[in-house]
């Protein structure tokens, strides 16, 4: 039997975490061949140049695509999107993969969409049918489950979404998050081991900083991300801050960051590994920022999560959710919540998470080696939902 070929497009080090389990599985298959492609951010020092985690875990990468510009422009993720699809086209059209599997709502997942529709190859979207009302990120994530034709849901809320936007309900799967296998599945170590593999100082409350821009309002990403910071003052203990992703509106963003770097008790990084970063949340007190991962993959650590700002607005929560807006006096609020109510903290860390159990990858794998890829599949049409 020929094996069929699974094209893997992954563009950050977000993106890389949630895909990473299928990349093995799908490496592991016997009916199923990688292509993997790596592009934009991870290829950029300033956020880490994750690209060494990929080649860390030794899987193969049949292409890195570049499609990221250098410095924040006008028009900047325009320019990229455009880049990405004429580069990603002639990519596919040499590859000839049998499936296209994306995942998430980022500009270069954008590109990839477009580039394997037109071609046409069938698209696999992971994450789709999510809410989160702020960003262009909402746009994005829609029109990708448009241009997509399997779709991997993470929730019954965004399956039911997925089906409501004309897809066909035999191409909707609902998985979980496959983001959550690894917190499930990852070797735990303890404070003294996490704290030799980042160099720090571990001493509690310890808290983790991870807040990115919102694309529609990239001027307002400094002064929030200086209101995060100010707010963290009042803690002592260690403060674990890593950088924001390649959006418009992070270099602002970094700029407050260096502001602070020399502050008791703060570490800045400008990525963590995987392995590290679950380690880390399982052994933090609380996380604080406006990451979909904090949204997403927090409560299976049982985690409190301080969620800042209108980024993840209208995505489905957990109970171990505190929102607040872009203020310091709320956060500090929020945050003094997470650390000394009781009662909250033990609600908390008996979660049952609506991503989820921790096994999303092995029926995404399965699909994507049973499925029929017959000319229908393709050849979308509306589905109209009965009233």
């Amino acid at each position: 039997m020929k094996k069929r070929k699974i094209a893997i497009f992954t563009g950050s080090r977000a993106e890389y975490g949630i895909l990473r389990p299928i990349i093995r599985k799908v490496i592991d298959s016997p009916n199923l061949d990688l292509q993997l492609v790596v592009s934009a951010v991870h290829f950029i020092n300033k956020f880490g140049s994750t690209s060494s985690d990929i080649y860390k875990d030794k899987f193969p990468v049949v292409a890195k695509i570049s499609m990221t510009l250098p410095n924040e422009t006008e028009g900047k993720m325009g320019f990229e999107v455009g880049d990405g699809v004429m580069k990603l086209t002639k990519l596919f059209l040499k590859l000839q993969p049998d499936i296209l599997l994306l995942t998430g709502d980022r500009s270069e997942t954008f590109a990839a969409a477009i580039a394997g529709a037109l071609l046409p190859i069938p698209v696999a979207h992971i994450h789709g049918g999510e809410i989160s009302k702020a960003g262009i990120d909402e746009s994005m994530r829609h029109a990708i489950t448009k241009l997509a034709h399997l779709h991997f849901a993470t929730s019954k809320k965004s399956k039911s979404n997925i089906i409501q936007m004309g897809e066909n309900p035999e191409n909707v799967f609902l998985v979980g998050a496959p983001g959550l296998d690894e917190f499930v599945a990852c070797e735990k170590i303890n404070e003294k081991q996490l704290s030799r593999k980042l160099k720090i100082i571990i001493k509690h409350p310890l808290l983790v900083i991870l807040q990115h821009p919102i694309t529609t309002s990239v001027t307002d990403s400094s002064l929030d991300m200086r209101k995060t910071l100010r707010s963290l003052n009042t803690f002592n203990g260690t403060k674990i801050l890593i950088y924001p992703n390649g959006d418009p509106g992070s270099e602002a963003m970094i700029v407050e960051i260096e502001k602070y770097r020399k502050k008791k008790g703060l570490y800045v990084f400008q990525s963590i590994g995987r392995f590290e970063y679950i380690n880390l949340l399982r052994a933090a007190d609380v996380l604080v920022g406006n990451s979909s991962g904090g949204i997403i993959e927090t409560a299976s650590c049982g985690l409190p999560t301080v969620n800042i700002g209108p980024r993840q607005e209208g995505r489905e929560r957990n109970t171990n959710i505190v929102d607040v807006n872009s203020n310091e006096k709320e956060i500090l609020i929020a945050i003094t919540k997470c650390l000394k109510d009781q009662n909250f903290i033990s609600k908390v860390q008996k979660i049952r998470n609506v991503y989820g159990d921790g096994n999303a990858s092995g029926g995404i794998v399965k699909i994507l080696s049973e499925i029929e890829l017959e000319k229908g599949l393709i050849q979308k049409q509306f589905y109209a939902t009965k009233n």
